[in-house]
C-alpha cells in the first residue's frame, strides 16, 4: 500500500511539474517571437492548450490522492506556524533577559543568533507549504468543475421596421397655404386706405365681391368758383356726401373721403 501511494505521488508530483511548465510557456508565447506569423503563434498555442488539457484530464484520475496531499501539507503549515510562533516568543525573552542584563554581551549573541537561523528555516518551509497548497487547491478546483455547457447561439438580430413618416396635419388639396407676404402688403395698404370689407374675419381668405379701385389724390382740390346765388359755376356733379369724420364734402360716387380716407356712408 505504502509503495502504491509512494507511485501515485511520485506521478501527481510529475503532472504538477509538467502542467506549471505548460503555463509558463503560454505566459511567455505572448511576449516571445514578436516577428512570428500570427498563423505560427496560434498553433503552437493550441499545442500548448492541448496538452494542458491531456495534464488535467490525467490528474482527475488522482483526485483522491490530491485531497490527501492537500490534507497533508496543510497539517504541515499548522505546525510551522506552530513552530514560527515558539521561536518568535523565545527571541522576544532572551531579548528581554538581555536587555535588564541577566545575558551578558556574547550569551546574547549565539542566543539570537540560533534563535533567528530556526526562524529564518521555519519561515521558509512555511512559504513553501503555503504555495503547494494554492497549487493543489487550484488543480482540484480544475478536476472538480462541472463541466459548463456551451451558451445557445444567439438568435438572428431583427433589424426594425422604419417608422412611417408623420402624416401633414394640413391637406393641399383641402386647405390653402397662408401667404404671409400678402397678408402684410395688405396690412400696409389698411393704414393708407382703411380696412377692406374681404378681411373682416381676419387673414383668412374671403370670396367676396372685388372692391372698386379708387384712387386717393394728394393734391390740394381747387376753390371752385361760386355764382351770387351760391352755385358751383364748373359744370359736372356736385360733392352732395359729407364724410362723418372729418366733415369734408365728397362726390357721391365716392366710396372713401378723399381727405381722411374713411369709408363714406350711402345717403
Amino acid at each position: 500500500m505504502a509503495n502504491k501511494t509512494a507511485k501515485s505521488t511520485d506521478e501527481i508530483q510529475q503532472l504538477l511539474d509538467e502542467r506549471r511548465k505548460i503555463l509558463q510557456w503560454l505566459d511567455r508565447l505572448n511576449m516571445a517571437g514578436a516577428d512570428t506569423p500570427s498563423d505560427v503563434r496560434e498553433r503552437v498555442r493550441s499545442d500548448y492548450e492541448s496538452r494542458l488539457a491531456s495534464v488535467a484530464d490525467e490528474l482527475k484520475g488522482f483526485t483522491e490522492e490530491l485531497q490527501e496531499t492537500l490534507a497533508t501539507h496543510q497539517a504541515q503549515q499548522a505546525e510551522l506556524a506552530d513552530a514560527q510562533s515558539a521561536a518568535e516568543a523565545r527571541m522576544a525573552e532572551a531579548k528581554l533577559r538581555h536587555a535588564v542584563g541577566e545575558f551578558p554581551e556574547s550569551k546574547w549573541n549565539d542566543i539570537h543568533s540560533d534563535i533567528l537561523s530556526e526562524l529564518v528555516s521555519v519561515r521558509e518551509e512555511l512559504k513553501t507549504a503555503e504555495e503547494e497548497i494554492g497549487r493543489l487547491e487550484e488543480v482540484l478546483n480544475m478536476v472538480q468543475a462541472p463541466s459548463v455547457p456551451s451558451p445557445p447561439p444567439l438568435p438572428p438580430r431583427v433589424e426594425p421596421a422604419p417608422a412611417p413618416p408623420p402624416a401633414s396635419s394640413r391637406s393641399s388639396g383641402s386647405h390653402e397655404r397662408f401667404d404671409e407676404l400678402a397678408f402684410l402688403k395688405s396690412v400696409s395698404e389698411d393704414e393708407r386706405q382703411g380696412p377692406a370689407a374681404s378681411r373682416a374675419h381676419g387673414p383668412e381668405k374671403v370670396a367676396h365681391e372685388p372692391m372698386r379701385s379708387v384712387r386717393v389724390s394728394q393734391e390740394q382740390p381747387a376753390i371752385p368758383e361760386l355764382h351770387d346765388d351760391g352755385r358751383d359755376s364748373s359744370a359736372g356733379p356736385k360733392k352732395t356726401l359729407k364724410c362723418g369724420e372729418c366733415g369734408v364734402m365728397n362726390f357721391p360716387t365716392e366710396w372713401y373721403c378723399e381727405r381722411c380716407g374713411a369709408e363714406l356712408a350711402a345717403l
